[in-house]
This record gives C-alpha cells, sequence and structure tokens, in this order.
C-alpha cells in the first residue's frame, strides 16, 4: 500500500519548481482537452551498456504551499507515454526505461500555516485513457533491466479538506500500464530484471477529511512479461534474480481523523499479470535428445488489486441516524502470475492477491 500512497510523489517531482504567491482561498479551475504523447525509441546492432529512457505526461498538477478555497480539476485528454528499445545482436546491460501519466494532482504539503483546501473535485471523463508501455528486445542478455510503467488519476496529499472532496473516473475510461522484455532466440538470457506496471486512480491521503465521494467505473490492466530462452547451454540462470509488479489500485483513502463521511463506490475490471515464460533452443544437441528446458533462479512475481480500502489512524465519525461509511465494490479483480515452460527452479514465489471493501489501521499500529 505505501507504494500506491507514493504515486502522489510523481506529480510532485513533475510540478516542483518556483511556487506563486496567491491569495489566501484562491479557487483554482483546470480542464484537459485533447492527446498527450511521449514516444522514446533506440535501435542498434549490438550491445550497449548503461542508458536510460523516460516519457513523462502530466496535466492538471497544483504543489503548492498555501491554503486554497474551491479546486476543481477535469481531464478529458489520452496519455501515452512510450519507450521502444532494440538490439538486432546484442544486449542490454544497466538500462532503465520509465513510462509515466499523471492527470489531476493537488498537492499541499502540511504545514501550521497551510495544507488546507475548501472543497476538491476531481474528475476523469471516459475518454481520458492512459496508456503507459515499456518495451526492451535482446537477442543474447539483458542484465539490470528496470522498467517501470505508471499511470495515475486523481491524486490527493494535503493536510486537510475542510468540507467536501469529490473523486469521479466515468466508465469508459482504460489505464493500461505494460512491461515487455523479450529474448530474440534460443540463446537469450536475462539477469536481475525489474518490471514494475502500476494503475492508480481516486487517492487521497490527507491528516483530516469531512465528507468524502469515491467514484471509480474505469478498467484497469497492469502487465509485465518477460521471455528467455539459453536452455542452461552457456550461462548457469536462465533467468535469474528477477522481479515482477503489477498493481491495480482504485478508491484509497488514508487519513489521520475521519469527521462526517466517506462513500466508496467501484464498479470498473482490474486485471493484474506476471508472466515469466522459457521460449528457447527446446532440442537437445543433436536434435534427438531430450529438449532442454529453461533454468530459473530467484523470482518473485507479485500481483496485486485494490479497490476502496480506507486506512483511519485517528477517530471514525459517529453520527447518530447516518451510515458514517459506505463502500460498494461491483468489481472484478483477477490477479495472475505464469512460470512457464521451465525446468529446474530455486527460490521462487507468487502472490496474487484482490482487496476489495476494507477498513483498517496502518500496518504496525
Amino acid at each position: 500500500m505505501n507504494k500506491l500512497l507514493l504515486t502522489t510523489a510523481i506529480a510532485g517531482l513533475l510540478s516542483a519548481g518556483v511556487t506563486p504567491a496567491l491569495a489566501d482561498n484562491t479557487d483554482i479551475d483546470q480542464v484537459l482537452h485533447d492527446m498527450q504523447i511521449a514516444l522514446n525509441s533506440i535501435s542498434i546492432n549490438f550491445d550497449s551498456t548503461g542508458g536510460s529512457q523516460s516519457a513523462i505526461n502530466a496535466g492538471n498538477l497544483i504543489d503548492l504551499e498555501e491554503e486554497l478555497d474551491d479546486v476543481f480539476q477535469k481531464t478529458w485528454a489520452d496519455q501515452v507515454a512510450s519507450n521502444y528499445a532494440f538490439t538486432m545482436y546484442g544486449s542490454w546491460d544497466d538500462f532503465d526505461q520509465t513510462a509515466t501519466n499523471v492527470a489531476n494532482s493537488l498537492t499541499l504539503p502540511a504545514d501550521e500555516w497551510y495544507g488546507d483546501a475548501e472543497d476538491v473535485t476531481q474528475i476523469a471523463s471516459g475518454l481520458a485513457d492512459q496508456f503507459a508501455q515499456n518495451m526492451t528486445i535482446y537477442e543474447t542478455l539483458a542484465s539490470k533491466v528496470t522498467q517501470e510503467a505508471t499511470n495515475a488519476l486523481n491524486l490527493i496529499n494535503l493536510d486537510d479538506v475542510d468540507e467536501t472532496v469529490v473523486q469521479n473516473v466515468n466508465p469508459g475510461n482504460f489505464q493500461t500500464a505494460m512491461n515487455f522484455l523479450v529474448g530474440g532466440g534460443g540463446f537469450s538470457q536475462v539477469n536481475k530484471a525489474k518490471q514494475s506496471a502500476t494503475n492508480v486512480a481516486n487517492v487521497i491521503e490527507a491528516n483530516e477529511l469531512d465528507v468524502v465521494y469515491q467514484n471509480a467505473g474505469n478498467i484497469q490492466l497492469a502487465a509485465n512479461l518477460v521471455d528467455f530462452g539459453s536452455g542452461g547451454w552457456s550461462m548457469d540462470h536462465d533467468l535469474n534474480k528477477t522481479r515482477q509488479t503489477a498493481t491495480n489500485a482504485v478508491n484509497v483513502v488514508t487519513v489521520d481523523d475521519l469527521n462526517e463521511k466517506i462513500d466508496q463506490d467501484s464498479w470498473g475490471d482490474q486485471t493484474a499479470l506476471n508472466t515469466a515464460v522459457y521460449v528457447g533452443a527446446g532440442t537437445g544437441w543433436f536434435g534427438w535428445q531430450t529438449p532442454f528446458d529453461g533454468t530459473v533462479v530467484d523470482l518473485k512475481q507479485t500481483a496485486t488489486n485494490v479497490a476502496n480500502v480506507i486506512t483511519v489512524s485517528g477517530n471514525l465519525p459517529d453520527i447518530s441516524g447516518t451510515t458514517e461509511i459506505s463502500q460498494f465494490s461491483d468489481t472484478t479483480q483477477f490477479a495472475s502470475n505464469v512460470l512457464s515452460g521451465m525446468g529446474n527452479l530455486s527460490d521462487v514465489v507468487q502472490s496474487a492477491t484482490n482487496v476489495a471493501n476494507s477498513i483498517g489501521v496502518p500496518s504496525g499500529s
């Protein structure tokens, strides 16, 4: 869960700069239309050592050391962030790819003199799709390749909202985060790869909240794929020390004190997939022997879907005659980890988790 909340820091980094002087209780309206596209592509013949690709789209960001009155943010814009790296005959060593889309983010650092807002409304229309993808194609070896694909909609991180928060992601909205690490043939090997695919929508972190309405009707797909296949011919481990993490989350609230009420509704689908597959040589040395299989050492696959989660460290409301907390989920959640075509395995861990409608305290409390 900490990783989900840290996505709010992405927007802070993107909007960092000179802070303007605003009057107390300023109203802000932001509306984003049309499309944002960020693309990077590398094609080479042989080996590459070191390097990175970063594709970032960001719209409707507020990061201020101020107190605000009414904040309204709405996005109608599609966002596409994509990185592509291809080598015909060689390898990738120490190579990073980051694809990030962020829309509708409000950050007001908590302080004695600022950090509050009166009302906050964030809306993502059904036309505001987010697509983040990283693809690396290698022939012989992929070593220390890191891929991170992140989509984030409707983020709030502040001290206090005095009245009402409304976060809506309308039906028809798609968030797609994918990473591909693809080998070129029967002698491809992977060492120390990291893949992280993350989609989040409607996330709030605050010290104090009064009334919160969260509605998420979007469809989320987070997927990672790595394939390889040396058959153990020229390396001790065909797939070694690799991590795959796929995460989807909607309607997540972390608050110290809740004063009045929270309503959370989710009805979109969530799919989190991790796949590692051996696609290598397939035959023995002379074509008639028993086929070689891939060897896997130290693989961790984690697939997680979360819908409607409230974490309260302080006080919950108790208002006579009312329902203070309402959670409704009509969300199909599918979490899957796949490892196929393998021979010998050592230290392989798979974790598939779905959570819907949860209320609790911070871990360790």
